[in-house]
């Protein structure tokens, strides 16, 4: 959608622009102001930078494509294979990037194949030529006349012409400068072009990939031995490494922030940061590791004991890291052993190359045979078996499905990661799996059942892709992803048979969001004798002893998200579906100007009425948050800020990039040239102690509460108890932790011998779990901390009575207070009172 805005339009107005043959009207049938003009994007052209007139033979031909264009904009061109003619070439936007002309939009990174800015320039150009406003310098061979009333307020204002909710790529893309003397450097396009940053990162995994291949080939002759032609590898291991395969989302394109090289590990430390950061660099590497996992070739050498295979794998990885220490391997691109050491664990080894952060997993083939071949495997063995194939074959398959999907269609990339960055924005980091948005995302750019479009921009993917999650029937209806068309129609059909026999007759159970694609065929093995869903086939011959078989199961959403996430999840996307679809027809008045019009962003914050449906709210110390732009509660508003440093405008997913690279001021430090390469130069990598702490929250807890975040941004976390966290139960022994009396009479205890969960006693728990990092606890939902006895009730009155006649009020200092319970009841009350007042300074 296009929108021609204000300027000197309006309904008073009277304007008539007279040729030889029409009379053109731009007033809307409406009344009003806003003339709005939807246009369907071919991906194969929109993308275009030149546009060929006719031959010259063709005299009418030449003279129409002239008056269309005007005679500065079609010019005489030659082209490398001879021909003279009339084109026009888009490449040259003088005004983009700047902040000269405010109501001309900025180009954005990669907006030509994401956004259709080419043919918003032909829109504008075209608009502003024949309809809006007549340039000076024009020649053509229509005569215009145009009378019209100037705006009171602006009487030279000229209207806005933009495509509807253009900014809204700006939180995973920065402004470009694309005039024809830009001279940009390298290091700048880090910050600012998102795709150039992921195919810095492709091209280090293919460098270090060769570099693994090459060097673990059998080559070097060995003497001594008494084995004739007896060679090892320059790595120093016993097998060869067959394949490397890539399994991180930042080497598919689907990374909202991808990793920048760093200078500790063997990167450029001249990222542009400028000001007073120009020259540096965090301590503590704040992007995930990039997963790439190792095969190597068929041999027998592996071990035939299951817990041998796994010592043997840790060998292999030990082997390596000191294969690479001894050819050093800083001389190839790897980290200096001075700054950043090569840490090796029973799963993986962390190095570093080309100035990322790597871990490295063996994929071990006759492991997996192994476990398959069982004919009683233990639940322990099936579990191990799941994991493996999970891990190692599903993800590998996953991983290039959806990077054919983002090289099919490239603005698929940039939906993904802006609809990651709407997930997160919500506090539902974990709670929906980041493969699931990709496959929920790739349905939108293969939906076979739909009658749309395949999607051309950011805008319209992204809109779609609220419309998936917010009408999708998840309770009754499977999602098939399948954009190579590799699930038949038989396959469909035992799918459905294994969705209705796991949702059971009230269609409430088994996974909430039920996601398949192709990867899915391995995702879950049972007993070839186990008894088969309605509509499926059993095993044919009976005979032979039960062995393992695959069966149709959502591998990544089998656990996460829960039916309450989903249901939520839902809502949100509803509303911020509806919210979009308003802003394109009513237009964004959020400001003035074409560059700053931001009232999309408002989907990607918490408001105070979403906030208050949680039990608490658990605020982080500010030391441990890196990033405010992406906070859900006084994240940025999605507006262009200058900066002065650079004279030049710079988006939402600039400053968060580079505040990320930057990392905790506490750890950050000079980097130069030439650094010192001593031990205390070395910085911390996966350094994610918010995301560690709520990991470990839900694994204590998770049976009590749920646990939300924003992991771009994790300034607030909040707990929303479950249903059946205080439920009455019969008195346990061994379960008696965080357990009090059910009646609400003390005496009348010895009776019922019911127990509930003490509220008091597991925020004092939380309290102590995240005394380091939580500042202040807030209690919104007070019933099951008041729940006690009725002596304890007027207590607790009568202090709320008297503490609400005193204006400074207490807080729970990192959730605990001395003093017996009544007073820790109290507090938690207190919190709960003035929550309106604080919720105000986070509403957005």
């Amino acid at each position: 959608y296009y929108q021609v805005r204000g300027g000197n339009r309006d309904p008073s107005s009277s304007t008539q622009t007279t040729t030889t043959t029409t009379n053109h009207h731009l007033q809307s049938p409406t009344g009003d102001s806003d003339l709005i003009m939807g246009f369907v994007l071919d991906s194969d052209h929109a993308s275009r930078i030149v546009d060929r007139g006719p031959p010259a033979n063709d005299t009418q031909g030449v003279e129409d494509f002239v008056q269309l264009w005007g005679s500065p904009k079609a010019q005489l061109r030659r082209f490398k294979d001879g021909a003279i003619v009339h084109a026009v070439v888009w490449e040259d936007r003088t005004t983009a990037g700047s902040a000269a002309d405010t109501n001309v939009p900025v180009s954005l990174a990669n907006d030509d194949s994401t956004q259709g800015s080419i043919v918003e320039c032909i829109v504008r150009h075209i608009l502003q030529l024949h309809f809006l406003k007549q340039p000076s310098n024009a020649t053509t061979t229509t005569t215009t006349t145009t009378t019209t009333k100037k705006s009171k307020k602006n009487p030279t204002s000229t209207p806005h012409v933009q495509f509807a909710l253009r900014n809204m790529l700006s939180l995973v893309e920065g402004v470009v400068k694309t005039t024809a003397n830009d001279n940009s450097s390298t290091n700048q396009r880090f910050l600012t072009d998102s795709t150039f940053a992921h195919r810095q990162v492709m091209n280090a995994f293919e460098s270090l990939s060769d570099f693994l291949r090459q060097h673990s080939r059998q080559t070097i002759p060995v003497e001594g031995t008494g084995i004739v032609d007896a060679k090892r590898s320059r790595l120093g291991i016993p097998l060869t490494i067959d394949g490397v395969e890539p399994l991180s989302a930042s080497l598919r394109y689907a990374e909202v922030f991808p990793p920048l090289p760093h200078a500790s590990l063997g990167g450029n430390a001249n990222i542009a940061l400028g000001g007073k950061n120009k020259h540096k660099v965090t301590g503590a590497i704040m992007s995930s590791p990039i997963h790439i996992q190792i095969r190597f070739g068929s041999s027998s050498k592996w071990p035939t004991d299951l817990r041998a295979m796994g010592a043997a794998k840790t060998a292999m990885l030990i082997q390596l890291a000191e294969g690479i220490e001894d050819m050093q391997g800083d001389k190839y691109g790897f980290a200096s052993p001075k700054t950043t050491s090569i840490h090796v664990t029973p799963q993986y080894m962390d190095v570093g190359y080309k100035g990322y952060a790597w871990r490295i997993f063996v994929r071990a083939d006759p492991e997996l045979k192994m476990l398959r071949d069982l004919r009683k495997p233990s639940p322990e063995a099936l579990s191990l078996l799941r994991t493996l194939t999970r891990d190692h074959v599903i993800a590998a398959m996953h991983h290039s499905t959806i990077h054919k999907v983002h090289t099919e269609h490239p603005s698929s990339s940039s939906v993904v990661r802006l609809a990651k960055r709407w997930v997160a924005s919500h506090m539902l980091s974990d709670l929906i799996p980041s493969e699931a948005v990709e496959l929920l995302v790739a349905r939108v750019y293969n939906d076979w059942d739909t009658p749309l479009e395949t999607p051309s921009s950011v805008s319209n993917g992204f809109i779609r892709f609220l419309k998936l999650i917010s009408t999708h029937d998840w309770a009754r209806q499977p999602l098939i992803v399948d954009p190579q068309g590799h699930i038949s129609e038989d396959d469909r059909t035992q799918i459905m048979a294994r969705f209705e026999f796991i949702r059971g007759p009230n269609q409430d159970k088994g996974p909430a969001m039920y996601i398949i694609s192709p990867s899915d065929r391995q995702g879950d093995l049972e007993m070839d004798d186990a008894p088969a869903p309605t509509g499926t086939t059993p095993a044919a011959n009976t005979s032979k002893a039960p062995t393992l078989q695959h069966v149709w199961v959502p591998s990544f959403t089998m656990d996460n998200p829960e039916w309450v996430i989903l249901s939520r999840s839902k809502a949100l996307a509803k509303r911020s579906h509806d919210y979009l679809m308003d802003l394109l027809i009513q237009g964004d008045t959020s400001a003035s100007t074409t560059q700053q019009s931001s009232s999309w962003s408002a989907i990607f914050q918490e408001t105070t009425t979403s906030l208050k449906s949680f039990s608490a709210l658990m605020r982080v110390d500010p030391d441990f948050v890196v990033d405010h732009e992406c906070s859900s509660t006084t994240g940025g508003t999605g507006r262009l800020i200058q900066n002065h440093d650079a004279n030049s405008l710079e988006s939402s997913y600039t400053q968060s990039l580079r505040n990320q690279y930057l990392g905790p001021k506490l750890l950050r430090r000079k980097a130069y040239r030439n650094l010192d390469n001593d031990d205390a130069n070395g910085s911390l990598m996966d350094w994610t102690p918010i995301q560690q702490m709520v990991h470990a929250l839900r694994q204590k807890f998770g049976s009590l509460a749920l646990f939300f975040y924003n992991e771009m941004s994790p300034d607030v976390i909040a707990m929303l108890w479950r249903p059946t966290a205080f439920a009455p139960q019969p008195l346990s022994v061994l379960h008696s932790e965080y357990k009090r009396p059910s009646s609400a009479e003390d005496q009348e205890w010895s009776k019922d011998t019911l127990v509930l969960n003490n509220a008091q006693d597991i925020l004092r728990e939380l309290s102590r779990w995240t005394k380091d990092i939580i500042l202040d606890t807030k209690v919104l939902d007070a019933r099951p901390i008041i729940s006690m006895s009725r002596r304890q009730q007027a207590q607790l009155v009568g202090k709320e009575d008297e503490s609400s006649s005193n204006p400074k009020k207490r807080r729970m200092k990192n959730g605990t207070e001395d003093g017996d319970d009544n007073s820790d009841s109290d507090d938690s009350s207190s919190s709960s009172d003035h929550s309106d007042s604080d919720d105000d300074s986070s509403d957005s």
